[in-house]
């Protein structure tokens, strides 16, 4: 094709149709030639394609691959927009590897939040073996969430918050737990507001917003 246009999307259909019919040769095809400006242009949508269809042992594999190779940050934003649903995670893990504070911020919340759905122990091993004090605090709201309706609720969002010190941190914790427990037609059990109501006793930092917030609360249905 003379027009580099014509031929740039050309190839690009064609990069996205091989990635679906032979992943693996794709893939290597596309990581071998990643100076190709239509190769460059098609990877993250092939990328997406092969998470999608992978198993959670090919996922590992081509994050470790992406990270190995310097190419996984330039991508893991747009990426990790499925996997955080579909394979939380793994996106997580490229979560992890996404510039932006606040994107990347995004990106945990929604997949910690998705995960903790799908299975709240690993979700919650994953929380636990967080280093950041000040991410864990911005986590714990998403992971929380699933707990609003449990038997158990109340006594796992205690067991979560004790691994937040006080300080600002836990008060902007408390403070959008406290938001999304009171939002119309939130399901909450008696276990998670009486859990949710001794955290508030016990905080001496509540901000004034949260202090309103706390009048909102539902009493337990005894």
């Amino acid at each position: 094709m003379k027009d580099p246009e014509e031929a740039k999307r050309a190839l690009e259909g064609f990069l996205r149709g091989w990635v679906e019919s032979d992943r693996v040769g794709a893939l290597n095809y596309a990581f071998d030639n990643q100076s190709d400006p239509a190769v460059e242009a098609s990877f993250a949508s092939m990328l997406q394609r092969s998470f999608q269809n992978g198993s959670r042992e090919d996922n590992d594999s081509l994050v470790t691959r992406l990270e190995s190779e310097g190419l996984l940050e330039g991508v893991a934003m747009e990426i990790s927009r499925p996997l955080v649903f579909m394979q939380p995670e793994i996106g997580l893990r490229l979560a992890e590897s996404i510039k932006d504070p606040q994107d990347r911020l995004q990106q945990q919340q929604t997949a910690i939040g998705s995960w903790a759905r799908r299975d709240y122990n690993k979700a919650r091993d994953y929380f636990d073996g967080l280093e950041s004090v000040e991410t864990r605090a911005k986590l714990l709201p998403s992971l929380s969430g699933t707990l609003a309706s449990r038997s158990d609720g109340g006594a796992q969002l205690v067991s979560l918050m004790e691994s937040i010190p006080e300080g600002k941190e836990r008060s902007e914790s408390i403070e959008t737990i406290l938001t999304n427990a009171t939002r119309p037609r939130a399901k909450l059990s008696d276990d998670y507001i009486e859990g949710l109501q001794a955290l508030l006793e016990a905080e001496p930092e509540l901000s004034e917003k949260a202090k309103a917030l706390r009048g909102k609360l539902p009493m337990p249905k005894l």
